[in-house]
């Protein structure tokens, strides 16, 4: 997060992946405000085969149908 705000940004995204097996990984997106470190979103897909298709079609959906739609993951207020 500080490299992110040092180059002015306001969202910084992290991820980790996860190896389930030989052919199941699962990635882990999060999305935090560079200024208070609060999570603004988190995703998560299951992918099956460590191919570089399997790799950009996991993201991009993530991205497209997770990140980018409204209030998706969004942390819920307590």
């Amino acid at each position: 997060m500080k490299l992110a705000g040092e180059l002015g940004a306001d969202l910084a995204m992290t991820g980790v992946v996860q190896k389930v097996s030989n052919l199941i990984l699962n990635i882990n997106l999060y999305l935090r405000d560079v200024h208070t470190g609060q999570l603004v979103a988190a995703a998560s897909a299951d992918m099956r085969g460590n191919t570089d298709e399997s790799w950009s079609r996991a993201t991009d959906y993530l991205v497209r149908n997770r990140l980018l739609a409204p209030n998706y993951g969004a942390p819920q207020a307590r």
